[in-house]
């Protein structure tokens, strides 16, 4: 195998009956080898990337954001690029008492990704923004089956 540690992969799949090639959208993370076969874990489906201009967001290092602020249930709260696709957007529901702000979101994401910093600090992408809207918007509504996490990305621009 030459997956080394450390580093995530995208998992593609050759079968002998003709599937050539298929993109899985999964991104897994070698964890270390047991014997010669790597220890992998799922992190994110790579189709959950935010794109900022030329900068790009996963999924996890959104998730990582929030959980430095403290979010543990992301029930309530999407991040999604806003219409200008220049910036995110921090949505919420009315009533979820976020204990953050937009600026410290800004800074927690800078630390897990810091090309995130370098396009801010540039001005090449903007600040993100809170944005508080009722339970019932589209934005909050996912389709849950037994092999899917609650979504904390959402291609829904606003």
């Amino acid at each position: 195998w030459q997956l080394e540690k450390g580093q995530d992969y995208e998992i593609f799949v050759t079968t002998s009956m003709g599937m050539i090639r298929y993109r899985m959208k999964d991104i897994v993370h070698c964890s270390g080898h047991l014997s010669q076969s790597p220890l992998i874990y799922f992190k994110y489906k790579a189709e959950n990337i935010i794109s900022l201009t030329t900068l790009r967001i996963s999924e996890d290092q959104i998730a990582m954001a929030l959980a430095s602020l403290g979010v543990q249930d992301t029930t309530h709260v999407r991040v999604a690029p806003a219409d200008d696709g220049a910036r995110l957007v921090i949505v919420s529901t009315e009533g979820s008492n976020l204990h953050f702000t937009a600026v410290d979101f800004d800074k927690a994401l800078s630390k897990i990704n810091p090309y995130y910093e370098e396009e801010t600090m540039s001005s090449h992408v903007g600040k993100a923004n809170l944005l508080i809207l009722p339970k019932d918007h589209p934005i909050f509504a996912q389709s849950l089956h037994a092999q899917s996490k609650p979504k904390v990305v959402s291609k829904m621009p606003l």
